[in-house]
């Protein structure tokens, strides 16, 4: 099993979680977004993903998950986890 996350910008992708918001089950939503769209495109063609229903799945999990939560931290404190930032630039 693969782990898969993305960020959505709520202005730039404000329908894609509108629309999100409207699924009761959101892991079903994309799955099936992804699964129409590898079966709308034509057979020579590379079967694109919608992106942005990924994305919206994912900002609406961290929405649901840090609601009302209040997160911060000292002025000067170093917010980068060296092992974290290193994994992450090995990826892109």
């Amino acid at each position: 099993m693969a782990l898969f996350q993305m960020r959505l910008n709520k202005g730039a992708d404000g329908d894609i979680m509108a629309w999100l918001n409207g699924q009761d089950d959101k892991t079903a939503a994309v799955k099936a977004a992804i699964r129409q769209a590898m079966i709308s495109e034509p057979a020579d063609q590379p079967a694109a993903p919608d992106l942005g229903a990924i994305r919206a799945v994912i900002e609406a999990a961290l929405d649901e998950r840090f609601a009302g939560a209040v997160l911060g931290m000292a002025v000067g404190e170093s917010v980068e986890d060296p092992a974290l930032a290193g994994k992450l630039d090995a990826m892109f």
